[in-house]
């Protein structure tokens, strides 16, 4: 699993290059594994924090209004999406991942799938 997860991450970082300079703000979902906050920041790249929100049920929700703000407010041009969401374990339905993707291209934001 180990290897699964350097792989994982490597391709992340290598499509971030593809869209990113080293100094750029990335949006990235919260809580997240550290592997992917470690791999992001270690190769020079600004990690904006989207927070999930748990609801009165204990499910953790995106946060479509912050996610717009912050996209707007740090000039991101790219995001780093997480299906499912580690480490809370949160699998997106397809409607919330559209809902997403419709924040993500009303800011021409490039989303990169982790």
């Amino acid at each position: 699993m180990h290897r699964l997860r350097e792989w994982r991450f490597g391709g992340v970082v290598s499509a971030l290059t593809c869209y990113a300079a080293p100094g750029d703000a990335v949006l990235l979902h919260s809580p997240t594994y550290i592997g992917f906050t470690m791999c992001i920041e270690n190769n020079g790249y600004k990690i904006v924090h989207s927070p999930l929100v748990k609801d009165e049920n204990g499910i953790w929700r995106m946060d479509y209004e912050d996610m717009d703000a912050k996209i707007k407010a740090n000039h991101i041009h790219v995001a780093v999406f997480l299906q499912p969401q580690h480490p809370c374990g949160r699998v997106w339905e397809r409607w919330k991942i559209e809902k997403a993707m419709e924040v993500y291209k009303a800011n021409d934001c490039i989303v990169i799938l982790g």
